[in-house]
């Protein structure tokens, strides 16, 4: 088992959150806060979070709290959250962005991180992730 690590870059209009490891419940928490804080440090509304690193096993209740937390701790200094994960996490995906998206958060989930930042960015993408 990888132990669960995040990094956040600054990014021309976005941050970029990039994750690794296996997930769990208080990393993961620690690391929406860590992402709300720099945004508002940074006074930047957008931000990437790429999960395509990242083992997650969870169930529909962890995932029904840990969305209304993320999207009640990011609506306000987060305006718009993208998040590119693996394919195979699509059901548990769409589960958690619609409880996003139903809370406030403007979010969407990508298999790319083109596909990703042409969503996220005003004018599409302006650099890779």
């Amino acid at each position: 088992m990888t132990k669960f690590r995040y990094e956040i870059v600054q990014r021309e209009g976005y941050l970029l959150m990039h994750c690794e490891g296996t997930w769990d419940h208080a990393s993961s928490r620690d690391r929406w806060r860590q992402l709300a804080q720099s945004c508002s440090r940074l006074e930047v509304d957008r931000a990437l979070v790429d999960d395509r690193d990242l083992v997650i096993e969870t169930d529909i209740s962890t995932d029904f709290e840990h969305a209304s937390f993320v999207a009640k701790l990011l609506r306000g200094p987060c305006h718009k959250l993208a998040i590119v994960d693996r394919y195979e996490n699509n059901a548990a995906n769409q589960f958690f962005e619609t409880v996003c998206v139903n809370r406030g958060l403007r979010l969407r989930f990508f298999s790319t991180a083109d596909d990703a930042l042409d969503w996220l960015m005003p004018g599409g993408r302006t650099s890779g992730a």
